[in-house]
């Protein structure tokens, strides 16, 4: 196995990512999706976790993971 390399990282000079309307401030958004016995490792109906992104908590715009453009419509708070 090679060894890992360790990489600090300065927090501080990194880009802060915004959301359009100028919020800086996201709460992680994911999807619930139901796994049948047929497909659980445990034989059981399990849950399983979809990351999709993030909420902006100002406007409610759903930012992607990747750093890139947001698309227009994808509003999940009211």
């Amino acid at each position: 196995m090679p060894a890992q390399l360790k990489v600090n990282i300065p927090i501080n000079d990194l880009k802060q990512r915004t959301c359009p309307c100028g919020g800086t401030v996201f709460v992680q958004a994911v999807s619930l999706k139901e796994v049948p016995p047929v497909y659980s490792p445990s034989g059981n109906p399990e849950t399983m976790i979809q990351p999709l992104g993030f909420i902006c908590s100002q406007c409610g715009n759903l930012l992607s993971l990747r750093p890139e453009e947001p698309e227009e419509g994808n509003r999940i708070i009211t």
